[in-house]
């Protein structure tokens, strides 16, 4: 029962990780996602406003570019590292 519960204990599945828990974030959110945390933060609106980056990616070059960070961040995560780091 939720009443017998006390400060700071939480209900939770017998498979349930830490690693779940730090996989637990909403991208883009300044409340979840840390990478927001700082100041100077620019979002994808303005930054395509100032030109930046075009929306959508206007050559061959751009997309295979982007197709390759994502490779990239997506194989760092594979090797371990939390997804607050790639």
């Amino acid at each position: 029962k939720a009443s017998k519960m006390k400060i700071g204990e939480m209900v939770m599945a017998p498979t349930y990780t830490l690693q779940d828990s730090m996989s637990a974030l909403e991208l883009m959110s300044p409340k979840m996602d840390p990478g927001m945390q700082f100041q100077g933060y620019v979002g994808v609106a303005e930054r395509h406003a100032r030109g930046e980056i075009v929306i959508p990616p206007t050559s061959e070059e751009q997309i295979v570019d982007m197709m390759d960070h994502m490779l990239k961040l997506e194989m760092s995560w594979y090797s371990g590292h939390s997804l607050t780091n790639t």
